[in-house]
C-alpha cells in the first residue's frame, strides 16, 4: 500500500500534537518495512523529524497546517502518485 503521513504539525518548537506525531512516525517505522509512506512535512520542523528507513519518503512543502489553502494545495501535492491512505494528523 501507499500511505501519505502529513506530518506538517512538526516545527521547530515541538507542542502537543507534533510530539505525538513524531512519536507515532517512530513506531510505525519500526515495524512497518512492506508499505511506501510518504511524509508531507515543513522544512522548519525537519531536524525535529526521525530517521526512517527506505520505504518511507519525505516530501517537503511549504503550506502550514491550518490554512485555508490545504484543502485544494494537499490533493495538488497528492495527485503527483496514487495514494491508498491519507493519514492526517491534524
Amino acid at each position: 500500500m501507499k500511505i501519505i503521513f502529513d506530518a506538517r504539525p512538526v516545527k521547530r518548537r515541538m507542542h502537543g500534537i507534533a510530539r505525538f506525531a513524531v512519536e507515532t512516525l517512530k513506531a510505525i517505522s519500526k515495524l512497518d518495512s512492506k508499505n511506501e509512506w510518504t511524509v508531507i512535512a515543513l522544512e522548519e520542523g525537519k531536524e525535529n523529524l526521525p530517521s526512517l528507513p527506505e520505504n518511507f519518503e519525505i516530501l517537503f512543502v511549504n503550506l502550514p497546517p491550518y490554512n485555508p489553502l490545504e484543502h485544494v494545495l494537499i490533493p495538488y501535492f497528492l495527485r503527483k502518485k496514487t495514494y491508498d491512505i491519507y493519514f492526517p494528523f491534524l
